[in-house]
């Protein structure tokens, strides 16, 4: 057993407060951060309530479908971010509103209806296209991140 002098003892309790503080200084402004960005995304819901949240233009979505198997699992999130209709290409994989869901698959053609752009999509893991065109204004963002 080893015995500590009174000043090895302060020094001990000197580094360990330190710490602490160090500690408390780098992890406070990131709880603040979280805070601020969770009563900011509360208060989008509230004010609307239908609508999908976005912080930054980023969306998350989580996917509840094996349609884009091996790319996407059922349980993976995407967080998507906004693209202008003249950046969307063949390829993307887009998050889009078709009635009560979103739904997370690629876009596999582009063509123009009457001077709209409309969008061809698939799942990956299907077999054939989506019957629905997808219009630009239905597009809630482009696939930007995965999260297993």
């Amino acid at each position: 057993m080893k015995i500590y002098t009174n000043e090895q003892i302060e020094k001990i309790i000197k580094r360990k407060n330190t710490i602490r503080f160090v500690i408390k200084c780098i992890v406070s402004p990131i709880v603040l951060a979280i805070v601020i960005i969770n009563l900011y995304l509360f208060a989008q819901k509230i004010k609307n309530p239908n609508g999908v949240v976005s912080f930054m233009g980023f969306k998350a979505f989580a996917v509840t479908s094996g349609s884009m198997e091996p790319e996407l699992k059922i349980g993976d999130m995407i967080i998507t971010y906004h693209k202008n209709k003249d950046e969307l290409v063949k390829g993307d994989i887009i998050a889009f509103d078709q009635g009560e869901n979103i739904i997370t698959h690629r876009i596999v053609d582009i063509k123009e209806e009457n001077g709209i752009v409309k969008y061809i999509t698939k799942g990956d893991n299907n077999n054939a296209n989506d019957e629905i065109l997808v219009d630009y204004s239905k597009i809630e963002g482009v696939s930007f991140i995965k999260v297993p």
